[in-house]
């Protein structure tokens, strides 16, 4: 039967008891502080470092979005820039066709005028008319003796003679006498029109018939068409009537020679191997035919028929140039002008490749500019196109060169249906990615941009093939991107609907390549509208967790997204890593907490039953014991050696105290760990908010200079472009002075030939005069010696001496003249060519200006680019370092509010006192005894956990769609 307690067991029991209320008062608190803390450092936690694996990889989106959106402005501008130099080609081009095309219709018009003065000259020469009328049975049978001259047969042989001297001379197919009435009364080359009525068939429809009808009023040419008596080639006549006073006695006419036309009509000079100039004129029927050979297209030549429509407009009087498909099936530019010379409707045409003269290969070089420009800047092709679409030029004459790209057979490829969008709206334009033909069926983007003439009109088309790597080189940069990570472009196929990729990913798959279809969730948010943006979870294919910020971008237009992702195991990692150690300590911190309470317990429930069976007296020792443990001083033992009941009583106690120093300790360690820990959190994380903080207000001050420096560095560009203009305007006019001058000299030279030809004319006329003079002087003499018989005749002998005196005084003040001129025509030769030369080098000087200055502003233009992308990049910078800085400053935040709690529960727990502690007595003042399981040291060290990793930047694994 057991003994009830007495009042003083009872007494100790319901204190023993009631000291432990405030021991599991002070557990349970312990464990809520604790835990509440640990929770809220672990869902800031959480929420920051979520936030920070987002910002990284927003940031990561938006450098990417920079970097495309930059991509495709430098291709613009590298578009713009050839189009200027083509525009610049262009206006050269149709300079140099027009001062080719004035020099030979000033020398041409020139050659023709000579010859007309050439035939007045010899209209009124007497010899001429002499001839004319010795042959001439009709003047004499009119009647008319005031006009009537009697020419004896062997003068009218004589000047035939001379005639044929002069038909040599210049060089004509044949010369003609013809009477009044028709008759070819002289021929020099003596053909089978002599002697035959031009009023009759069948020469009064020939050429010759023609022209004698309308020189009998007027000096008249007639142009080149088929004659019998020239062996049914075509032949052209120039005539002129001959007078006896008011009396059309006849016609002089002169076969002209094709020759001596085309010497100057296919002069090479300046022209290149496809170019050459001819003449077209009007036939009486109203078609068109050569009037010259041609060199280049050889087999062309007078006669055969020519047509076009730029000699049409020509012919309508609207001079000027065209670009066209030639007869070669090569595209041509041409000049072409209106002729004027006497009664022939003639124009004059430049023409050759518009590929030749654009584009030439200078010498020493295997490649033109523009293919070296595709080359250097790896462009998969460069065209230059007709407004109607031909494709006249290609960098690599892939099948599409010398095709008609907007109605042949490539019509419908997007490089078609960019030429016609871009002749129709007359601005820049692209095409989106498609299967390309020409190009093996690989995928091709276009870009393309009109030239446009003064009037608004489009002249030529510049297109590129964007390059096959560009935008690859850019998405596939790995940098920040982690072992799962990966951006790439996507964009809807217009005619299929279906997304596809922009951008490959063949490393992750070999399916993923530019045109491949795909489709994902994340995908169809970022191309549901222009301007989507957004970041979260989703979930892929496969049904894993994926990170996703994704983004709109205008392409010209057009909409494409860009997708920056990476697996949500490796995003999240390090958030799973801190929920899961502190799971595992609020854990720990339970069991501790329950194996105080279980060890309190235990120690009420022995005691009572101790008390119960009568033996407190024995246990005094065990009864302090408790008293103290009561208080929380856990340095005593009993060190009973009994072996009964009370003996293990005692050791039970000496256990508990063992046990609590042990947890207590422990715990004590834990808390000293978490304090430091936590203090060490806040102090970095102050330090990273002032670093961030600092940084981001460098940044700004970086971008303020970046800004200033853009702007000026964008004023550069445009000067320099402006210069570059003025450059290439100032190279054109120095170019036309150049040739002006040149043809200066060539003009001076020939006057000076043509003076000095007149000054020997001058002294065989002053050798004449003094010839006369002599004869003259003998015929006074023998006059004299006649007597009366010879007066009349002196004095006429007298007058002719005279005369020949005057003619010699004349002849020898013209020479003097002449020889005056001769010099100042020689000065002024030396002084054009030195000019020349000079303006030679002052135009190579302004063309390597030119080129440099060209140079310097591609140069700037490409610096200014370059200065926007940085700026772009520390823009982008400065939004994350902004972001960093929030999140660092609600970490510093969250690591004091740890640090807090840490100490207080660090208070808490030092009102416990443990063995090992300096000073520690038993409870009658003797040293307390230590287990040999002694707890660690109060603020030993406590392993520490190594960071929470960061995206990792540089592995090659990647995460699933």
């Amino acid at each position: 039967m057991v003994k009830p307690m007495t009042l003083r067991t009872r007494l100790i029991v319901s204190c023993l008891t009631c000291s432990l209320i405030p021991l599991a008062i002070v557990a349970i608190a312990t464990y809520r502080t604790a835990n509440d803390g640990m929770a809220m450092i672990e869902q800031a936690g959480e929420t920051a470092l979520e936030e920070r694996a987002f910002a990284q990889l927003v940031a990561l989106r938006d450098v990417k979005a920079g970097q495309v959106r930059q991509y495709f402005e430098d291709r613009r501008n590298d578009l713009q820039t050839l189009t200027d130099n083509v525009a610049s080609a262009n206006q050269e081009v149709y300079a140099k066709l027009e001062a080719i095309q004035i020099l030979k219709k000033t020398q041409l018009e020139g050659f023709f005028a000579d010859r007309v003065r050439n035939l007045e000259t010899l209209a009124d020469n007497p010899a001429v008319l002499d001839g004319m009328m010795g042959s001439c049975t009709q003047c004499h049978d009119s009647g008319d003796s005031d006009t009537i001259r009697d020419v004896t047969e062997a003068d009218s042989q004589r000047h035939r003679a001379w005639l044929d001297t002069y038909r040599t001379d210049y060089g004509y197919n044949d010369l003609y006498l013809i009477t009044h009435t028709g008759e070819v009364a002289y021929s020099s080359a003596k053909r089978s029109d002599l002697g035959e009525d031009l009023t009759e068939a069948p020469f009064k429809d020939s050429p010759l018939g023609r022209c004698f009808t309308k020189a009998l009023e007027r000096t008249t040419i007639e142009d080149f068409a088929p004659y019998e008596p020239a062996g049914g080639e075509p032949a052209a006549f120039m005539a002129i009537p001959l007078r006896e006073g008011d009396m059309t006695i006849g016609v002089l006419a002169v076969d002209l020679p094709i020759e001596s036309i085309d010497q100057i009509v296919q002069q090479r000079a300046g022209l290149g191997s496809t170019q050459e100039t001819y003449l077209v004129g009007r036939d009486p029927d109203g078609a068109t035919s050569y009037r010259s050979h041609r060199v280049v297209k050889k087999g062309n030549r007078v006669g055969q028929p020519k047509s076009g429509p730029n000699i049409e407009r020509a012919f309508a009087g609207n001079s000027g140039n065209m670009v066209k498909s030639g007869s070669t099936g090569h595209v041509e530019v041409s000049r072409c002008d209106n002729l004027h010379i006497l009664d022939l409707q003639w124009v004059m045409n430049t023409t050759g490749s518009l590929e030749e003269i654009i584009s030439p290969t200078p010498a020493g070089r295997t490649k033109d500019f523009l293919t070296e420009f595709s080359d250097s800047h790896g462009y998969g092709d460069l065209y230059l196109l007709t407004a109607e679409g031909d494709c006249f030029y290609s960098a690599y004459h892939r099948p599409d060169h010398g095709t008609n790209l907007a109605k042949g057979k490539f019509k419908e490829t997007n490089l078609g249906k960019l030429i016609r969008r871009v002749t129709d709206s007359k601005t820049f334009g692209f095409a989106d990615y498609e299967e390309y033909a020409p190009n093996d069926g690989a995928q091709a983007a276009f870009v393309a941009q009109p030239v446009l003439d003064a009037n608004g009109e489009v002249e030529v088309l510049v297109a590129l093939q964007l390059p096959k790597d560009g935008l690859n080189t850019v998405m596939t940069s790995r940098t920040g991107m982690g072992t799962t990570g990966c951006t790439y472009l996507v964009a809807r196929d217009l005619a299929t609907e279906a997304i596809e990729f922009r951008s490959d990913l063949s490393f992750m798959d070999e399916e993923y390549v530019v045109g491949h279809p795909i489709s994902a969730p994340y995908i169809d948010e970022a191309m549901k509208a222009r301007n989507a943006e957004g970041q979260q979870i989703f979930q892929d294919s496969h049904g894993d967790g994926v990170a996703v910020a994704y983004t709109g971008i205008d392409v010209y237009g057009d909409h494409w997204g860009l997708i920056s992702k990476i697996d949500e195991a490796e995003a999240m990692a390090a958030v799973r890593e801190m929920n899961s150690t502190n799971t595992a300590a609020s854990n720990r911190l339970l069991t501790w907490v329950g194996v105080l309470g279980g060890i309190a317990g235990v120690f009420v429930l022995g005691f009572g039953l101790i008390t119960g069976h009568g033996i407190a007296r024995p246990v005094i020792r065990a009864t302090e014991v408790a008293e103290q443990i009561a208080q929380g001083d856990y340095t005593l033992r009993v060190d009973s050696d009994r072996k009964d009941e009370i003996g293990r009583l005692g050791g039970a106690i000496d256990g508990i105290t063992d046990t609590m120093n042990r947890v207590l300790g422990e715990v004590n360690a834990a808390v000293e760990g978490v304090a430091g820990g936590g203090q060490q959190i806040a102090d970095t994380s102050q330090s990273l908010a002032q670093g961030a903080t600092e940084q981001a207000g460098s940044l700004e001050e970086i971008m303020g200079a970046m800004e200033e420096m853009a702007a000026r560095t964008h004023q550069n560009a445009e000067n320099a472009g402006q210069a570059n203009l003025l450059s290439g305007e100032a190279k054109t006019s120095a170019d036309r002075g150049n040739q002006r001058m040149e043809n200066m000299v060539e003009s001076m030279a020939a006057i000076n030939e043509s003076s000095t030809n007149i000054s020997k004319i001058i002294k065989v006329i002053d050798e004449i005069a003094f010839q006369t003079n002599l004869l003259a002087l003998n015929a006074a003499v023998e006059a004299a010696r006649a007597g009366t018989h010879g007066k009349g005749f002196a004095v006429v002998a007298e007058e002719v001496r005279n005369l020949a005196a005057r003619s010699a005084k004349a002849a020898r003040e013209t020479t003097a003249m002449i020889e005056e001129s001769v010099e100042k025509v020689k000065a002024g030769t030396s002084i054009a060519k030195e000019t020349a030369e000079a303006l030679a080098e002052i135009l190579n000087h302004v063309s390597k200006t030119t080129d440099l200055v060209g140079e310097i502003a591609a140069a700037s233009d490409e610096q200014a680019q370059g200065i926007g992308g940085v700026t772009d990049g520390l823009a982008q910078l400065d939004q994350v370092t902004q972001q960093n800085t929030a999140n660092a400053e609600e970490s510093a935040a969250a690591s004091e509010e740890l640090a807090s709690q840490a100490a207080q529960l660090k208070e808490l727990v030092s009102q416990f006192k443990l063995r090992g502690q300096t000073g520690e007595t038993d409870g009658f003042g003797m040293p307390a005894r230590v287990t040999s399981a002694s707890p660690p040291k109060v603020g030993s060290p406590t392993p520490q956990k190594s960071p929470q990793p960061e995206i990792a930047l540089d592995s090659d694994e990647f995460g699933r769609f």
